[in-house]
């Protein structure tokens, strides 16, 4: 990590961002970065990180042979977007943890959600997350699907209905 800090170069819409901080503190093949407050516009935010040639692994000794960049697009402000979905089983109920790109409106979230094949839950919404917590459940697969027009708290909404299947492992 604090070698990596020489190598790094952060923009946001061209942008170089210098007050990131690295909060991975060992050597690790993944390594976390705070980019501080990043606040959402009215529209898409292009975020590109490069790594630069030299970079060494703690695995090898030689360095990256050439340049790394990898880019990624924060959503406008008025769109909702799904960003991630965990899913797992803690040895009495299966959950799943909903993570999208802003606040949303905790008012008739169980209306927007829906698991396939059909079984009882309990959402619980913190800001940007919602866990579904299932309950009685005989099956470890279902089918998340979550409808259209789910509302953030800031004017976004899900522009799509949403689907994936997920697993939760005894």
């Amino acid at each position: 990590p604090n070698e990596l800090s020489s190598h790094l170069t952060i923009t946001i819409d061209g942008n170089k961002i210098s007050n990131f901080e690295i909060t991975t503190t060992a050597s690790s093949n993944i390594i976390a970065i705070n980019l501080g407050e990043i606040k959402q516009t009215t529209e898409n935010q292009n975020i590109a990180v490069e790594i630069s040639k030299g970079l060494k692994s703690i695995l090898g000794k030689e360095g990256l042979v050439e340049n790394r960049k990898f880019d990624y697009e924060l959503s406008k402000i008025s769109k909702l977007d799904i960003t991630d979905v965990v899913s797992g089983f803690d040895g009495n109920n299966g959950w799943i943890d909903i993570y999208l790109n802003q606040t949303i409106i905790k008012e008739n979230v169980d209306n927007y959600i829906l698991l396939e094949p059909k079984v009882e839950f309990e959402t619980q919404v913190y800001d940007n997350h919602i866990k579904i917590i299932t309950k009685g459940q005989t099956e470890n697969t279902f089918t998340l699907k979550i409808k259209k027009g789910l509302q953030g708290l800031y004017g976004g909404s899900l522009d799509r209905d949403y689907e994936r299947v997920v697993s939760l492992f005894n």
